[in-house]
Formats: C-alpha cells, structure tokens, sequence
C-alpha cells in the first residue's frame, strides 16, 4: 500500500513538473532518468574513494619491497600527519642508508618514487595516484599522495608549506651530499634495464688510485679514458692532480696531447714512466705535497713486448716499476691505470693490485680471460647467458664493492672535451691555455 502511494506520488511530481516547465513527458523522464545515472556515479565514486583510503594506510608490502632491496639499514612507516579526502602524506623513517645509494640521492628518490606507484598499480589496478617526494635525507623521507589524478591546487600549496619543516632530529647525521673527489665511471645497467634508473657509478680517486683497464679493440676503452680523464679534471681542484699520458701505439685518439709536456707516444714511454718513477721515489722519501699523480699507459703488453725484444733485464725493470707504485702508491697518492687488450700474466703480475679493473664486453669474456681478473662465477654465468653487448659495455670491479655491469655515458662532442683536457692540462703547467667554456658532464 505505502509502495503504491509512493509511486502515486513520482508520478503526480513528474506531471506537475511537465506542466510547470512545459515540456514533454519524454524530456521529463529523460532528465529524471539522467539524475538517477548521475547519484549512482557519485554513490560509486564515493565507495571506491572509500577502499583507496583504506589501501593507502596499508603499505606494509611497499616496506617489505624496500627491505629486501637493503635499501637502507632500518625502513619503518611513521605515519600520516596531514590528511584530505584527497590528499595523503605519509612519513617513513630510514636510517642507515646504502653507500651506493647515498652517492646519488636522487637516484634514490627515484626509486622510492618508482616503487611506490608500482604498488599502488599492482594495488589498485586502475587506480594511478599523483605521488610527489618532499623530503629525502637520513632520518625520513615523505611522500605526498593526491587521489585526483588531475592534480589538486591545495596539493602544491601544502607541500610547499612543507618543505620548510625542520629536519628530524637524529642521534647520527650522515652527510647526504656528494663528495667532491666521487668520479663518475658509467650507469648501472641492471639498474636501468630493471628499473629504467640510471644510477651513476663512482669512485673515490684519492683512495683508490689504481685500475686495469681491459677490452678488445674497438670496445671502447679509449673512449672511457677520454671520458674519464675530463671527469678528474673536471672535479678535481686545480694543481691538486698530476697526470702522466703513455701511448705505446702513437693512437690518433692521444695525439690531441702531443703540445703537453707529459704525453709520451711510442718508444718515448720509457722515458715517461722513469719520470713519473723518479717523481714516486721522491715521494717515498719524504718529499709530499698533498697532490694526486696518475700515469695512463696504454698497449702496456705492446711496450713489454718491445722492450723485451731489446733488452730482457730492461724489461724485467720497467715491471718492477709498475709493480712497486701499484703496491705501494696508495699511501703516497700515486696511482697507475694500464690499458691493454689481455692481461697476460708475462707482462703483467699481481693483478689483486689494482683498486679498479674495467673490462669491456663488446669483444667477448672467455673462460681465461674471466680468470685473469678475477670474475666472479656468478657474474661469469650472467655474462653467458647474454649473447651481445654493444660498445662501452663493461665489467666494472672495485676494491670493497660488488662487480657491476656497467654503461659508459656518452660524450656530446669528443672534439671539444679532448681540447678542454688539453686545456686543464697546460693551465696546470703554467702554460697559456684557451678560454673556451666547460661542457657539462652527463
């Protein structure tokens, strides 16, 4: 009876209604009908805006994913301390931070960043919340989350508002800036093929002065070298590093630094390496000045093979040289870098000696030429199931770090980096140099 009153009643609204407004039964029921479809759509948004909540205070797998990547040593969720109905922000404690991570902390926002949406994706299927990070330093980090995909005008006025929040007070402040002597070698290629990330790898020059540099010819090796030599001048201190330049093979690649007094081509590297001997020497008896001094020698196997050839005992000499700075440089801030093509125990020996050592790809890693350098057989196997590696693809070892695969960076203009290092060099003599502006690393 009630229902039949009920339904009385819509329809004496609905004729009172077309008669008021003057229009059509059918335009009626049509508008009627619209405001029915348009509540039902707020009812279901209204639902699901209800489960997002929910989700988003449950991020316990997001930690979960952040532990197992040792990220850091302790990730624990702090809370939410500001809340919408559209916008969340939710606070993490992390201390303890990962050395590779901490050498570019914006790779690590990245990845936190990247972590987060992926869960929210694998979450919510449909659902891809705006996500920004504010706040990203030992003691916390912050995330901001709209549910408006669109964006929301009041999102970008909190976070600005934000940003000026003190930072936590922590028993152990860790400094989260870069330090000055980290060179930048290549990108980590898992890192990038896995999380589309491109973390840098570095070095510490002044600690570990010393590498081996490997690979077939056209791998790539020169380029490296140009690439990395520009880096240590680049982010070095003027006069604070000294460097030596043998080329055995008289390179077009090289001969760009024949106007610099310590480039040494052909059979001159001999008398290259004796200077930057007898320069070790004074070292070692006391004469120091704090600088950093590094000799380059390239196609070392070519010049020992030479040298042999002429005189066995001179040869034999030569390597003791080299022996002695790799084993005792360290210390004294003298540092060797040997390029060659395979490092064959008849010229080279004591390879553990080496702080660094770079093996590029493109030509291939044999079973021996793995254990010249002290591959590791996982990375062996994983070199295996690869079959192609492109130019400026490398192995990279570091003394107390993991063996990584590694991608060189790419050099806008070869030509104007080469006459920046000659530059750099001859300023450093004390000779006139031009002024042409710096181009900025990748």
């Amino acid at each position: 009876m009630r229902f039949c009153i009920f339904l009385l009643l819509i329809c004496l609204v609905v004729y009172g209604y077309t008669k008021v407004c003057r229009r059509t039964m059918a335009d009626t029921i049509r508008q009627i009908t619209y405001f029915v479809c348009r509540v039902k759509d707020m009812m279901i948004i209204c639902w699901k805006r209800s489960q997002e909540y929910y989700i988003f205070q449950n991020l316990t797998p997001y930690i979960r994913t952040l532990q197992e990547m040792r990220i850091a040593k302790y990730i624990n969720f702090a809370g939410n301390y500001h809340m919408n109905k559209d916008i969340e922000v939710f606070q993490f404690e992390i201390y303890g931070i990962s050395d590779d991570y901490k050498k570019d902390m914006g790779v690590l926002g990245q990845l936190l960043t990247l972590k987060l949406r992926d869960f929210y994706v694998w979450k919510l299927k449909d659902f891809m919340p705006v996500i920004y990070l504010t706040h990203l330093h030992e003691g916390e980090f912050v995330f901001w989350i709209s549910r408006n995909k669109y964006g929301d005008e009041l999102l970008y006025k909190c976070m600005e508002t934000d940003r000026g929040r003190e930072r936590p007070n922590i028993v152990e402040k860790q400094c989260d800036i870069q330090d000055n002597k980290q060179l930048i070698l290549g990108i980590d290629m898992e890192m990038l093929e896995k999380f589309r990330i491109e973390m840098p790898i570095t070095i510490d020059i002044w600690k570990k002065p010393s590498g081996l540099i490997v690979g077939a010819s056209g791998s790539g090796k020169s380029y490296f070298v140009t690439l990395f030599v520009h880096h240590i001048l680049n982010v070095c201190k003027r006069g604070s590093v000294k460097i030596y330049y043998c080329d055995f093979k008289s390179s077009e690649d090289t001969a760009y630094l024949a106007p610099y007094c310590r480039y040494f081509a052909g059979e001159k590297c001999a008398e290259g390496l004796t200077a930057y001997y007898e320069e070790y020497k004074a070292i070692r008896d006391g004469v120091r000045d704090g600088k950093l001094r590094l000799i380059f020698f390239d196609e070392w196997a070519g010049f020992q093979l030479w040298e042999t050839q002429k005189s066995k005992k001179q040869a034999e000499l030569y390597k003791g040289m080299l022996q002695e700075i790799l084993l005792m440089g360290r210390s004294l801030l003298c540092g060797a870098w040997v390029i060659l093509q395979r490092p064959d125990s008849t010229w080279i020996s004591g390879r553990e000696n080496f702080h660094n050592i770079c093996c590029f790809l493109s030509g291939g890693v044999s079973t021996e030429l793995g254990r010249m350098i002290l591959l590791e057989e996982e990375i062996s196997e994983k070199v295996k199931q690869k079959d192609f590696f492109r130019t400026g693809e490398a192995i990279f070892k570091s003394d107390g770090e993991k063996t990584r695969f590694m991608k060189v960076g790419e050099i806008p203009d070869i030509e104007t980096y080469k006459r920046q290092i000659l530059d750099k060099l001859l300023r450093a003599d004390g000779e006139a140099g031009s002024t042409e502006p710096e181009t900025p690393l990748l």
